[in-house]
């Protein structure tokens, strides 16, 4: 970090760097839009809703109004929402680069402490118009709310286990979990281990023999965080599965 010019505010503390806000500003776009169009493709609410909102917002307006100049009232819903994507990414990456470069010197200097997308003069900004209208239409949802208790017990269940067994007394636990753990993860972690203590050994050349009970606590941490964060939904509900012995 120091080598990147940011500023250290403590022992384990730094400024932020200036792409994180631009990393953010991305990410906030494509959910804010993404969010609001699949649900409409699932029939929970309609274009034309979504419409009416943007009609009562200044910028949402001019958003609106350039997006019917591609096509006429009659066309698909579809066609309509695929339109309106494209030009509302076009104004909040506009409003992300604007803020961007307006408070760069704040940014580097680590005083600045909005978020570009919902950065404005005004007290609220489209952004904070769609994040409402979508966590009253869409976050609250049954579908919504029944995904993220199930994701919440998938992960906390993961994660016990893995806890559970790369602390366990027997050997032979470590290494079942060892061996279900992505080998390139665990490596990974392993030859950080190496360079932490200081020896000149290579991870791949170890992994057969190593016993992760000789990992620090932080490090058996860090290998089940490392892992967990790299599955997919799917991989994730089907590995619990497994793991609890509702599937062989």
């Amino acid at each position: 970090m120091t080598n990147c010019g940011i500023i250290q505010l403590g022992e384990y503390a730094f400024n932020r760097h200036p792409f994180s806000y631009l990393m953010e500003a991305a990410d906030t776009i494509c959910y804010l839009i993404m969010d609001y169009e699949d649900a409409i493709s699932k029939g929970w609410v309609k274009y034309e809703n979504f419409k009416e909102i943007l009609k009562n917002d200044a910028d949402g307006k001019k958003v609106l109004n350039e997006t019917e100049k591609h096509f006429n009232e009659n066309a698909p819903s579809k066609k309509k929402m695929v339109q309106l994507r494209t030009e509302l990414m076009t104004h909040f990456v506009s409003v992300a680069i604007d803020n961007f470069m307006q408070h760069y010197d704040d940014i580097l200097d680590g005083d600045y402490k909005k978020e570009l997308v919902f950065d404005t003069d005004n007290n609220s900004s489209l952004a904070d118009t769609i994040q409402n209208i979508c966590r009253r239409d869409i976050y609250s949802h049954p579908e919504i709310e029944s995904l993220e208790l199930t994701g919440n017990a998938v992960l906390t269940g993961i994660i016990d286990y893995y806890v559970k067994y790369l602390f366990h007394p027997e050997k032979s636990f470590r290494t079942h979990a060892k061996h279900l753990i992505s080998k390139t993860t665990f490596q990974a972690v392993l030859q950080e281990h190496f360079q932490a203590i200081g020896e000149k050994k290579d991870a791949w050349d170890f992994y057969d023999v190593f016993d992760p009970m000789d990992f620090t606590f932080e490090e058996r941490m860090r290998l089940i965080r490392d892992f967990v964060s790299g599955m997919t939904d799917k991989f994730a509900v089907t590995h619990y599965r497994k793991l609890n012995g509702q599937q062989i």
